[in-house]
């Protein structure tokens, strides 16, 4: 009776104790002798709902594809994340906030409502994502052209 209880409260408390994660996987495809280099963070948040981890990049920042819930619970609506580059600030320009449960289209960093401004980036930029809920997951792939 003792371990039955002590697994109830164990399952109940997984959730809060799960460990947060930004794995990152690249790609390079070479179109019309442009190379892309594809960056995509799979996300699982932590038992408070944030995750960060950090990756190299350099280009330019084209756009970002959000796709919440890839591999399992779609992240709470309403999750933010920002891009922090080598000197600070978000490069995204605020782009990936507020975000919701469904696939977006894809996010353009600094977007001036239908004209974008692509942003240099060099260096190690580091992901955070905050008010995912806990233990939900999401993906984003950033496209960097050279």
């Amino acid at each position: 009776m003792k371990r039955r209880l002590l697994l109830s409260l164990l399952l109940a408390l997984l959730p809060s104790l799960a460990l947060a994660a930004v794995t990152w996987t690249n790609s390079t495809v070479f179109t019309g002798g442009v190379a892309t280099n594809y960056h995509s963070a799979a996300i699982l948040s932590d038992g408070s709902g944030n995750a960060s981890g950090a990756v190299y990049m350099h280009g330019f920042l084209v756009t970002a594809l959000v796709t919440p819930g890839a591999d399992a619970a779609a992240p709470d609506t309403g999750w933010d994340c920002t891009l922090a580059g080598p000197y600070g600030g978000d490069v995204m320009g605020a782009a990936l906030t507020n975000l919701g449960t469904a696939t977006g289209a894809p996010y353009k960093p600094l977007d001036r409502g239908g004209s974008s401004i692509f942003e240099r980036v060099d260096g190690s930029y580091t992901l955070s994502c905050t008010g995912m809920g806990a233990a939900n997951t999401a993906t984003i792939l950033f496209a960097v052209q050279e």
